[in-house]
């Protein structure tokens, strides 16, 4: 209902604020910044279900992405008391931890699934739950609340969802996801496997490779200094890197630091170990077009730079805060410094993970660094996994933070320290 302020003076008048139907339109076009964001939320979901694979299949050519998993699944009360409405997640009512393997739940907002419709107009849902005998297939049209005249109607009424129960065998369990009608920038984006927009530039394709082979293309293409992912190689491939180093899946096999004179490290690597030990025990499998992803990381990358305390340095870091409200912030990782710039520019910089999961990006800034000797962080590139506290502190977007959140002015200043008190005086040696 329509309130009226009145002019009244030296009394007390009371209104509310109201939420426009446009906020939904404004979630669809510009909640991610890219759309690895967008599938990742897809991901996350499947992650969370306990998902122990993941199968992603891009078909541009016949306006389809398709993502299919094996995790718990949904019935149609699930259905209808979660999916279907905006920014409402119990995943954390009762426990933290998924059911089945008790890893950190990642979702919590509720959001992922509006947020799909940046990068189409129909999505399919189709799901089994373990011991029941049915599954249930949603089509929801997210086209209608992009049209000018249902602007000014209730959120609710902007998307028309066709569901239907269907038989399914007892012990099936899965979730598909099928996107439609893919917008043009998305679709785009898809097809862009061999980068042809500018004649100057020398494009590399890795059609036909696996993700170990990918990786190794890269190193090799490294030793030009003009090479660059986000300008030679299609968008298609910086896509599924992004994934790659975003998702909780497994490192290399030799990643993501590669040490062959263990001996003579003098930094404690445990922390190092104990990471990957933990990633890989989450048993996540993420399959794209056939190529199963791991994290790319594996420095050093270079042929000349190979003996740790001479060409490279490792940091390991293991850190916990407690403030004055009683919360807490605990971290662990490594810092890898080398002994000139890194290649390509994509891997240098700070990689934040919470539940495993990377928040943006590498960080080329390392949290806006303070002090002057910027030129080391281009020789630098680290991660850090956040243990407990943090979260709050994310951003709807969950490429960033909010800088004036405690806990991340306490991580900032932590880095910030030991960047110039530890990493960049044994990098002037």
């Amino acid at each position: 209902m329509e309130e009226k302020l009145e002019l009244k003076l030296n009394e007390e008048q009371i209104a509310h604020m109201k939420v426009g139907a446009q906020i939904i339109e404004h979630f669809s076009k510009g909640i991610y910044n890219n759309p690895s964001n967008s599938i990742r939320e897809l991901i996350n979901n499947s992650y969370d279900a306990d998902a122990t694979k993941l199968t992603i299949r891009a078909r541009p050519e016949f306006d389809t992405f398709t993502i299919i998993d094996n995790g718990s699944g949904m019935d149609y009360d699930d259905f209808n008391n979660k999916f279907l409405w905006i920014s409402r997640s119990d995943k954390r009512d009762n426990d933290t931890l998924s059911p089945m393997f008790k890893r950190p739940l990642i979702g919590f907002i509720g959001i992922g699934f509006i947020a799909v419709s940046q990068i189409c107009n129909k999505m399919t849902v189709i799901s089994s739950k373990e011991n029941q005998p049915f599954k249930f297939e949603a089509v929801i049209d997210f086209s209608k609340f992009k049209k000018t005249e249902h602007k000014k109607k209730d959120f609710y009424e902007l998307s028309e969802v066709k569901f239907i129960n269907l038989p399914e065998e007892k012990n099936a369990h899965y979730t598909i996801i099928i996107l439609n009608e893919l917008t043009k920038e998305f679709k785009d984006y898809l097809m862009d496997k061999d980068r042809g927009e500018a004649i100057e530039i020398k494009s590399f394709s890795f059609i036909g490779l696996k993700f170990e082979e990918i990786i190794e293309r890269i190193n090799y293409l490294i030793r030009d200094p003009k090479f660059d992912l986000s300008k030679n190689i299609g968008r298609y491939w910086n896509l599924l890197l992004d994934l790659a180093m975003s998702l909780p899946v497994k490192y290399l096999d030799e990643g993501p630091i590669k040490i062959l004179n263990k001996e003579a490290v003098e930094s404690n690597l445990d922390v190092i170990e104990k990471i990957k030990s933990d990633v890989n025990d989450l048993n996540f499998k993420v399959d794209f077009d056939g190529i199963v992803l791991k994290k790319p990381i594996l420095f050093p990358n270079e042929e000349d730079i190979q003996e740790s305390n001479l060409d490279f340095n490792v940091f390991s870091i293991s850190k916990k805060f407690i403030f004055d409200d009683k919360s807490e912030l605990e971290f662990v990782g490594y810092i890898y410094n080398q002994r000139r710039m890194i290649y390509p520019p994509q891997y240098r910089g700070l990689i934040i993970r919470i539940k495993n999961v990377s928040i943006g990006g590498p960080v080329p800034d390392f949290l806006e660094y303070l002090y002057g000797e910027k030129q080391f962080l281009n020789w630098t590139f680290g991660e850090i996994y956040i243990k407990q506290g943090l979260e709050s502190a994310m951003n709807i977007d969950r490429s960033s933070f909010i800088i004036t959140h405690e806990h991340y002015r306490c991580l900032r200043k932590y880095i910030h320290d030991t960047l110039h008190n530890e990493i960049i005086p044994k990098c002037r040696e």
